[in-house]
């Protein structure tokens, strides 16, 4: 496991023929901003990370947290619910700053935060400059090993696992505030969902499904049918659907929407989302 996770960050990654949304949307004068999991490799001297992928701008773990030492994962010093990796096998999760570690090993308690004043200040310096912007801000939370800062341990009635999620609750909202102080608020297309659905080998710190069988792994409907929200005053009309939709979509519904180049060379069918007037 770990040669094979070695490789994965040394070696493999998103291949550099793909065309990322950032891309594409740099192409017609978007400034680009990536925060949280990258996940898609490092590569020897970062030629696997987000700035090689069309991102102007990137900061937090270039992997998942799970794949490091993991210690305090609670404010302010309750260890996390079981041990991801030895400390004395394995190297500490690095946050980055573009190409630059700025903190090794990362501190759990304060990574949300962190996060969030970094998205805040892209959002103000973007917007400062009257271009568009694009921000995909892909946040650790809730994969295990669970954390939470000062600012939301032992506020909620769902436990540790509801402290992790009042942390995303938070995103969302500086995210919004951001908006609303550089004058975006009604402007600015946001979508929000999950990769996955919940992990049950973690039991109560997995998640749940809800109604749907099974989850994360697996291909029934608790594996990989999740919430989506998308939101855009005066441009989406407030409703609910159950219309099948995949992130695969999200691609070329921003392309659209921006005027942006759909690739051509793609394999993949691509299917715009009927949902902006």
């Amino acid at each position: 496991m770990f040669f094979l996770f070695l490789l994965h960050v040394l070696f493999i990654g998103l291949p550099k023929n793909e065309t990322t949304m950032a891309e594409g949307l740099r192409e017609v004068g978007y400034t680009t901003g990536m925060i949280g999991k990258w996940h898609l490799g490092v590569g020897r001297n970062g030629t696997h990370l987000p700035r090689q992928h069309g991102f102007d701008y990137y900061f937090g773990i270039p992997y998942t947290h799970d794949a490091c030492p993991c210690t305090t994962c609670f404010y302010p010093d309750q260890p996390c619910r079981k041990q991801c990796h030895s400390s004395e096998e394995w190297v500490g999760c690095p946050v980055m700053e573009n190409e630059k570690i700025v903190q090794q090993p990362v501190d759990l308690t304060t990574l949300q935060e962190n996060c969030d004043t970094a998205a805040v200040k892209f959002i103000k310096e973007s917007a400062a400059t009257e271009k568009p912007f694009f921000l995909y801000y892909a946040i650790h939370h809730t994969h295990w090993p669970q954390y939470a800062g000062k600012a939301t341990r032992n506020i909620s009635i769902a436990g540790p696992l509801g402290d992790s999620l009042r942390e995303v609750d938070n995103a969302v909202g500086a995210v919004f505030q951001a908006l609303r102080d550089t004058g975006n608020y009604y402007n600015t297309f946001f979508f929000f969902t999950a990769d996955n659905g919940p992990d049950l080998e973690q039991g109560y710190w997995g998640g749940s499904a809800g109604p749907f069988r099974c989850g994360k792994t697996t291909t029934w409907e608790g594996g990989f049918r999740v919430p989506a929200v998308a939101w855009w005053p005066g441009r989406i009309k407030t409703g609910r659907t159950t219309k099948f939709a995949t992130v695969l979509d999200l691609l070329p519904t921003f392309f659209n929407l921006a005027g942006a180049e759909i690739p051509q060379d793609s394999d993949l069918n691509f299917t715009y989302l009927q949902m902006v007037n």
